[in-house]
């Protein structure tokens, strides 16, 4: 799943147009893995400032390895994908797998008295059917 959440950031930071389809359906809290949650904490601050700065998201972390990481977000190219279709695609495949993979964690790490958590998952499964059915349309 780590793969899903590096390859959504990666593709947020390189089109940035694609923010305002993808922020409708993933938060920053969708990301499970703490290093791109931080990083998505970060870029979708950015972007409601109007401000992408690439290397203020770096400096933000301290350890020399997830600067490396972060770093690696802004230097990968995703490949071609030909077509409008199959870009559209695959972004829903890939906003899929980081909604799954949240939703699967929270299910398993929720407490069974948190009916505030329950009632979000209960919502975030509707969400789940109602995106799996849904075209996600870019330009």
């Amino acid at each position: 799943m780590k793969q899903s959440q590096k390859l959504l950031l990666t593709w947020l930071i390189e089109d940035t147009g694609l923010f305002d389809i993808v922020k409708q359906y993933i938060t920053p809290e969708d990301f499970t893995e703490e290093i791109y949650k931080k990083a998505a904490e970060i870029l979708y601050a950015q972007f409601a400032e109007g401000a992408l700065n690439p290397g203020k998201i770096v400096s933000m972390f301290q350890n020399e390895e997830e600067q490396r990481e972060i770093a690696a977000l802004f230097n990968a190219r995703i490949h071609e994908i030909d077509g409008k279709q199959e870009r559209e695609k695959a972004l829903k495949e890939t906003i899929l797998r980081v909604k799954e993979n949240s939703y699967n964690y929270r299910a398993a790490h929720i407490a069974v008295t948190d009916i505030a958590g329950t009632q979000k998952l209960i919502d975030d499964k509707r969400q789940l059917e109602a995106l799996r059915k849904l075209h996600i349309s870019i330009n």
